[in-house]
C-alpha cells in the first residue's frame, strides 16, 4: 500500500485500519480459494496467483485499479489510496526443476521498490 505511514499519521491510524480492511477484501476478492494474499510487512502485501503470466498481470492490474478507485472517505475527507505492486512469476524461477520462492519474493520486492521510486501506483513487471 502506498502512504500507509502518512495515512495512520494524518487521518489516524483507525482510518489506517479501515483502508486496510478495504483492501484486504479487494485482493480476497480478486484471489481463488487455491491462492493466498496476506500482510507481509507495515504496508505490504503479498499474493500468490495461479495462472499464466498474462492471466495474473491482469488481474493484479485490476486490483491496482480496485484501490486506486476505492474512494475511501474518513470523516468527511477523502484519504488517498494507491498500490504499487512487484510482480515476479516462476518463469524466473532460478531452477527450471523447482520453483525457488524466496528468489521470487526478493525479485518482486526489488520491482515493488522499483515502481516506489518511479511515482507509485504502477505495476513493476520487468
Amino acid at each position: 500500500m502506498d502512504g500507509l505511514k502518512n495515512i495512520n499519521d494524518t487521518y489516524g491510524h483507525d482510518c489506517g485500519d479501515r483502508v486496510l480492511k478495504s483492501v484486504a477484501c479487494i485482493l480476497l476478492n480478486h484471489t481463488n480459494s487455491d491462492e493466498m494474499a496476506c500482510r507481509w510487512g507495515g504496508e505490504e502485501m503479498l499474493i500468490i496467483m495461479i495462472g499464466s503470466r498474462g492471466e495474473c498481470l491482469e488481474r493484479v492490474s485490476e486490483i491496482r485499479q480496485k484501490i486506486a478507485g476505492l474512494g475511501y472517505v474518513y470523516d468527511g475527507q477523502s484519504v488517498p489510496t494507491t498500490m504499487t505492486f512487484g510482480f515476479a512469476d516462476s518463469s524466473e524461477s532460478a531452477s527450471a526443476d523447482e520453483i525457488d520462492s524466496e528468489a521470487l519474493i526478493s525479485l518482486a520486492d526489488k520491482r515493488l521498490y522499483t515502481g516506489k521510486k518511479g511515482g507509485k501506483n504502477v505495476v513493476v513487471s520487468q
